[in-house]
């Protein structure tokens, strides 16, 4: 993921500081909380495009820039009605914020007027499912963080059968509970990278039908 800038010589990065990724697995399904932090380190304000990428079959299900303290919370709109809005915001020398799918798992997001030395987070929430691979782990896995300096993971997974073993390719600290069904995974990776963050976890009954009940809110 990365940020730049128009300018008549082409574009200009702005540094992507800091990136976190939390995650709550329950059973085949995966709540993604991705974290971006940028900073504009040039002396005027910016117009800049944010392109991320996520798994291909999840769904974006929420979006929220933090600036100065503000939460701007997304809404969705059609394209045209949403262009609109942001045209004639940044018309007006109001921030403003868009964001569209440009591929399968690839969304750009247009931010207007970025002050100098402003520092932006990026809150993007979406969801998706798990796999089974070959050897019937369960598996969840994240893009590379091709940019970041670091790639900080936070996962906390909840299964239905008792899981034996966790599996990654980048290093990992695990915290199991006592009946071995929850389990807390968390890594620092440095960065750039150019490999997937791939987790496995295996079960001792990963076929054993199950059903999960998830009480009302409120």
């Amino acid at each position: 993921p990365q940020m730049h800038k128009a300018t008549l010589a082409g574009t200009v990065a702005v540094p992507l500081t800091a990136c976190r990724v939390e995650a709550t697995l329950v059973d085949l399904t995966a709540s993604v909380t991705l974290q971006q932090h940028y900073r504009n380190t040039g002396g005027d304000p910016l117009e800049v495009t944010y392109r991320f990428a996520v798994d291909p079959a999840a769904a974006v299900c929420g979006c929220t820039a933090v600036v100065a303290g503000r939460s701007i919370v997304a809404e969705v709109r059609t394209l045209e009605d949403a262009t609109d809005r942001y045209t004639d915001a940044i018309a007006a020398g109001c921030g403003a914020y868009l964001m569209e799918k440009e591929a399968p798992g690839v969304f750009a997001l247009r931010i207007g007027r970025v002050a100098a030395g402003q520092e932006l987070t990026m809150h993007v929430n979406y969801v998706t499912e798990l796999t089974l691979d070959p050897d019937h782990n369960f598996l969840f896995s994240l893009p590379p963080a091709t940019n970041a300096p670091t790639l900080t993971v936070d996962v906390t997974a909840t299964m239905a059968g008792r899981i034996t073993t966790v599996l990654c390719n980048h290093p990992v600290n695990t915290e199991t509970e006592a009946d071995g069904r929850r389990v807390r995974v968390t890594s620092t990776v440095p960065g750039p990278c150019e490999d997937p963050f791939v987790l496995r976890l295996a079960l001792d009954c990963p076929h054993e039908p199950r059903a999960w009940w998830e009480p009302p809110v409120g």
